[in-house]
């Protein structure tokens, strides 16, 4: 009897230990899952933190470029050429103007960069000039025009050919790209080589900013595509 005890009393213990390595093994197993579970988690939360820090950099990035390129600059359009019947008036001197050939060019790095020295530097280079809200420029139906630049007044003739306003004075001629914003604003735009004898013709001296233009030259010379001049708005 007391042999038969012990056996059974052994399989009872057998059977026990099973029952404790299984629910160890199971234990371990939904240790196991709830460790796989926890560190996707934590996955999802780092890679989701990582975008949204990555999405306000580039935010931000966007911001800080777009904020470079200032409300005088934009892009040239050909179906915004002056018209002989809409240059006619007289128009007040208003801001510098920067025009790019195409979006590609203002949105890149130099693009930007350039536009924003040269802005700087051609708003004191036409203050020096003599352009204040007080110089104008008139056209006249008949082809005449004429100018004036602090207390100084210049007359010649105009005609728009192949697109361009073709300007003279005292036989010199000087083609200029146009844009116009509707009816209010005209804008005269020339390489940056050319600018100095844009000022010059519209009735400036120009003698004490040859050096700023130089510069600006310099700076414009680094840009494809970028056309550089004077903003009128209708008087």
């Amino acid at each position: 009897m007391e042999y038969i005890s012990l056996s059974i009393m052994k399989k009872q213990i057998t059977r026990m230990a099973a029952v404790v390595v299984l629910f160890l093994c199971c234990n371990a197993s939904a240790n196991a899952q709830i460790s796989d579970v926890l560190s996707s988690v934590k996955d999802k939360i780092s890679k989701s933190s990582s975008s949204s820090t990555n999405s306000s950099s580039n935010s931000s990035s966007s911001s800080t470029a777009s904020s470079v390129i200032s409300a005088i600059t934009s892009i040239f359009s050909s179906s915004n050429t002056a018209t002989e019947k809409k240059i006619v008036g007289t128009w007040k001197y208003s801001e510098p103007a920067i025009v790019f050939e195409s979006e590609s060019l203002l949105s890149s790095t130099a693009g930007k960069v350039a536009s924003s020295k040269i802005e700087e530097k051609l708003s004191s280079v036409l203050t020096k000039a003599g352009f204040t809200s007080n110089s104008t420029i008139t056209f006249e139906s008949d082809g005449s025009f004429s100018t004036s630049i602090s207390s100084k007044t210049v007359s010649g003739t105009w005609q728009i050919e192949d697109d361009k306003l073709q300007l003279t004075i005292s036989k010199k001629t000087i083609s200029v790209t146009t844009q116009m914003d509707g009816s209010s604003t005209l804008q005269f735009l020339v390489d940056a080589t050319n600018l100095l004898n844009l000022i010059q013709t519209l009735g400036s001296s120009a003698s004490s900013i040859s050096s700023s233009l130089s510069t600006i030259s310099t700076l414009a010379s680094s840009v494809d595509g970028m056309q550089i001049g004077i903003s009128y708005t209708k008087q």
